[in-house]
C-alpha cells in the first residue's frame, strides 16, 4: 500500500468505462454458511474431539481460544501494529494501551483530526477473544479496520448519522483489500461479524461481510490485470459498491431509525 500511495499522483487514472469492464460484482457472502477454511468452526463442531477431552462446548471453546492466542504479548502486538501502519504508509502509533475492562470495546482508536503523533490505540484482548478474534490473522484484520479509520480521519463521509456507516464500510473495504494483497485470512473477522446487528454507528454484519469480500475480489482482479494500481482505483471500487447497494443500505438504516426514533 505504501508503494501504491507513492505512485498514485503519477499513475494513469482509470476511466469509468474501463473500470466497469474491469470488475464484476462478486457473489454475496452467505453469512449463514460455514467458511471452508474456518478451522475454529471445524474443530468445535467435532463431537469426537469434545468427547475425548471430556469438555463441554463452552469449556472447549474457552480452552481453544486460550490456546490460539497463547503467548501473544505486547511486543508481538506492537509488531502487528507496525506492519498495519506500513500498509497505509502511516507513521507508527505513538501510544498503545491494553485495557482489561469489560465495558471497553474490543478495540478503538482515539485520534485527533490533524496530528498523527497524538493518536492512541486501545485494545482489550479478553474482549477480542470473547467476540471470536482468536487468531493472529483475525487480529491483523481488526487492526486494519482501525488504522483505516486513521487513514480516513480527514475524509468527510456523507450519509445518515454524519456518514457513520459509509465510513465503517470504507474501513471494511480495505480489510478485504489487505486480506487479498498480503494473503491474510479474514475468517476470524467474518465470524466475529456474522451475526452482528446494525446500530446508528455500524452497519449490520452481513453488509460489512459483503464489502470485505468485495474488497478481496477487487484486489484479486487488479492484481491479475497487471495494470498500475492506484488509490484512485480502489476508491472508485468502494464508490461502485456503495452506489450498487444504496437501496439496501437505505432500507437497513431506516430499520435502525424506526427503532430509535
Amino acid at each position: 500500500m505504501s508503494d501504491l500511495l507513492e505512485r498514485m499522483k503519477n499513475s494513469p487514472k482509470i476511466s469509468s468505462e474501463e473500470f466497469s469492464k474491469l470488475i464484476q460484482r462478486p457473489q454475496k457472502y452467505q453469512a449463514d454458511s460455514p467458511c471452508p477454511d474456518n478451522e475454529f468452526y471445524n474443530i468445535v463442531n467435532n463431537e469426537f474431539t469434545r468427547l475425548f477431552l471430556h469438555l463441554s462446548m463452552e469449556d472447549f471453546i474457552e480452552k481453544y481460544m486460550q490456546k490460539r492466542l497463547a503467548g501473544i504479548n505486547k511486543d508481538e502486538i506492537l509488531k502487528l501494529i507496525h506492519e498495519s501502519c506500513l500498509f497505509f504508509n502511516q507513521p507508527d502509533l505513538p501510544t498503545v494501551h491494553e485495557v482489561n475492562n469489560s465495558k471497553v470495546n474490543a478495540q478503538m482508536l482515539s485520534h485527533t483530526n490533524e496530528d498523527l503523533t497524538k493518536d492512541t490505540l486501545y485494545y482489550n484482548l479478553d474482549e477480542l477473544l470473547r467476540i471470536g478474534i482468536t487468531t493472529i490473522d483475525a487480529f491483523k484484520m481488526i487492526l486494519t479496520h482501525e488504522l483505516a479509520h486513521r487513514f480516513f480521519k480527514n475524509t468527510k463521509f456523507y450519509g445518515w448519522n454524519q456518514g457513520a456507516w459509509e465510513c465503517e464500510l470504507a474501513c471494511d473495504f480495505f480489510v478485504g483489500v489487505r486480506s487479498q494483497i498480503e494473503l491474510i485470512s479474514a475468517t476470524g473477522m467474518r465470524w466475529a461479524l456474522k451475526d452482528s446487528p446494525g446500530s446508528p454507528h455500524h452497519p449490520p454484519g452481513y453488509l460489512r461481510l459483503q464489502i470485505i469480500e468485495f474488497g478481496k475480489e477487487i484486489a484479486r482482479k487488479l492484481s491479475a490485470s497487471k495494470r498500475t494500481v492506484t488509490l484512485d482505483i480502489y476508491l472508485k471500487a468502494y464508490n461502485f459498491f456503495m452506489e450498487k447497494n444504496a437501496e439496501t443500505i437505505s432500507k437497513e438504516q431506516q430499520k435502525i431509525r424506526s427503532v430509535i426514533d
